[in-house]
């Protein structure tokens, strides 16, 4: 019987160690770190972060780096471009005007105006914008294991709490990797620092009343909300945190909200006057940036299902790894297919789960909430996000996770033996680093991105566009025949890939024709040269070098093989296949300026301007 009252003892007291008891703030409660821990802690993860990020320093300019950067009219004016900046569209400083490429627009100043005072101390330095992205990431980490100090309070060992796990595991995941080793990718760096400082304020408030720690929580939501829109979940995320982990009075929650509500209402406002609307703006049609367009309710729910099984399997197992997830990487699916399945499978269980463990496991729950909540807003859901998906979509949501993998090696050390989840931890940590440390050097160019790329985004009509775009660049800076020639016939092969993929995309048509281009300037088959000009014209006629090379052809190739093909190309295929009247004209009028007595070509002119209903412009041909 005492045998019996002493086991259930001991069973109460290691029940007690496993619950997440988060730290009272008091006046005398360290403001820096949440627990008795070195004070080096901030220095080992920075430290940390330029050991994984060191080899990205010398690289280029990548992807949209020219957009919001090195080719951005106001970013590389300095301080001058900052009301700019501040006034306009975030792509408009590149295309000169609001585009309104994707759904909602964009409006992200913050991250620029830090572009445009790097600029103005140091110009176009791409080694000084990696090392400043680098520096963000390290403090992301060092927030991280503030704010989970805060909220689990700490223990004998430092370096087996929950805060340290966390942060680390944060630190070295791999799907983290586009965020910080992509200069555009401050956006996320910043908009992942003053969201959880917003937290760890908020937090503040909750445990003491003090009213500065409210509002130094609003300065830094707003700073969040002007880097990133994302940060607005965090609406929901801070009054739950508080909910579950502050010690004050719950009433507190109260102001919070309504500060954190009012500041969304100011940044909404401050969008909708820049942007002329806040979602929605016209329809984009170009699959590239709304690649929902022209689906069904159920491939479109089916395909944003497909996109979360894959978010919450990166967050766990994170390769292969890609940047590239544009059509149709992510494919057309139904609710048929087995990832749709165990998605919502999934993400029912985990919701659930979170209710039940709500009080029980107060850290899993948070982590599953934190989790779907930051997720919600770049799940295609709630507002398009100009792709099926992206790795640094996650940069935010992937805490939740990293928090919760946290929790259960700690536990598990407590319920078995101590090395074995200790190994865990080690072999963890080291997988993940050890694949962002490959994983950077893709990073280096376009080539060795899309190179990259195009062995995982198979099916991906931009991936494999873009591999021909880089190899097209690469053999403009090649001097040897032998090598240029290898050159433009792998890059054909991804061309023609990408319209394979997609038949009606533009980039991957414009390449296929400059291709054709420059291998007639090196072998000079002109029938191969025109063959690709009708394919590529059927389908987008309207693409301005098909137009400028037969401009540059018209009295320097055989003027009898240009005729032939002005008459296939503009009255059998434009006209009589595809009904377009205004371009069969226009590639028509080209033979008739080589041959004006030409009778074909008179026939077809008068042909079309009959059909299109211009009697008397026809007439000029009879």
């Amino acid at each position: 019987m005492c045998a019996k009252k002493k086991k259930s003892v001991s069973k109460k007291k290691n029940n007690a160690q496993l619950e997440v008891k988060p730290i009272k703030e008091t006046k005398k409660t360290s403001t820096l770190l949440p627990f008795k821990a070195p004070g080096w802690i901030p220095l080992l993860f920075i430290g940390l972060a330029f050991v994984l990020y060191f080899q990205c320093i010398p690289y280029g300019y990548v992807l949209d780096d020219k957009i919001v950067f090195s080719e951005n009219q106001f970013t590389t004016k300095g301080f001058a471009g900052i009301k700019d900046i501040l006034t306009k569209e975030t792509f408009q400083g590149y295309f000169g005007e609001q585009k309104d490429l994707v759904e909602g627009g964009r409006y992200r100043p913050l991250s620029l105006v830090s572009f445009a005072i790097e600029h103005q101390f140091v110009g176009l330095n791409p080694k000084v914008a990696h090392s400043i992205n680098i520096l963000l990431y390290g403090i992301c980490a060092w927030l991280v294991f503030l704010i989970m100090g805060q909220m689990t309070g700490g223990g004998n060992k430092w370096w087996w709490s929950i805060a340290f796990l966390t942060a680390m595991i944060y630190l070295v995941h791999p799907v983290h990797t586009e965020a910080v080793a992509n200069i555009k990718g401050r956006d996320e760096l910043m908009a992942m620092i003053f969201a959880l400082l917003t937290l760890r304020h908020c937090l503040k408030f909750g445990n003491t009343g003090n009213k500065v720690q409210l509002m130094l929580a609003g300065l830094f939501f707003l700073f969040g909300l002007f880097s990133k829109e994302n940060v607005i979940t965090f609406l929901a995320v801070i009054p739950l945190a508080m909910w579950m982990f502050s010690q004050g009075p719950k009433s507190r929650i109260y102001p919070v909200l309504g500060i954190l509500f009012l500041l969304s209402c100011v940044y909404l406002f401050t969008r909708y006057k820049i942007i002329g609307y806040i979602v929605g703006g016209k329809e984009i049609t170009d699959i590239m940036n709304n690649p929902f367009y022209g689906m069904t309710g159920t491939e479109k729910f089916g395909s944003i299902s497909y996109t979360m099984y894959e978010y919450l399997r990166l967050s766990f197992i994170p390769h292969p790894l890609t940047h590239d997830y544009y059509p149709y990487h992510i494919p057309k699916v139904g609710f048929g297919h087995w990832k749709v399945i165990m998605a919502i499978i999934i993400h029912l269980v985990l919701f659930v789960y979170s209710i039940l463990a709500f009080k029980k496991n107060k850290l899993i729950s948070f982590g599953i909430w934190f989790y779907i909540i930051t997720i919600s807003i770049v799940s295609n859901i709630v507002v398009g996000v100009g792709t099926f998906m992206n790795e640094r979509f996650i940069f935010i949501s992937s805490m939740g996770i990293c928090m919760i993998i946290a929790y259960l090696l700690t536990k598990g050390s407590e319920r078995w033996n101590p090395k074995i989840m200790y190994g865990l931890a080690a072999a963890i940590l080291l997988t993940y680093g050890a694949k962002t440390i490959s994983r950077v050097p893709v990073w280096e160019s376009a080539l060795s991105l899309n190179k990259a790329a195009v062995k995982v985004s198979k099916q991906s009509a931009r991936a494999n566009s873009f591999m021909a775009t880089a190899l097209f660049n690469q053999y403009n800076e090649e001097t040897e025949r032998e090598q240029k020639l290898a050159l433009l016939s792998e890059a054909k092969i991804y061309a023609d890939k990408a319209l394979e993929v997609y038949p009606t995309y533009s980039n991957g048509n414009l390449m296929k024709a400059g291709i054709e281009a420059e291998l007639y300037k090196m072998n000079g088959d002109l029938a191969a040269l025109l063959q690709t000009f009708k394919e590529v014209g059927e389908v987008q006629p309207q693409i301005g070098f098909l137009t400028q090379y037969c401009e540059y052809l018209n009295g320097r190739a055989d003027a009898n093989q240009m005729i032939n093909f002005y008459y296939d190309f503009g009255y059998n295929i434009l006209f009589k296949k595809k009904r377009q009247y205004n371009w069969a004209v226009h590639y028509l009028n080209f033979g008739y300026s080589l041959d004006n007595s030409n009778p074909k070509i008179k026939k077809a002119l008068y042909d079309v301007y009959t059909a299109a209903g211009n009697p008397q412009k026809a007439q000029e041909y009879r």
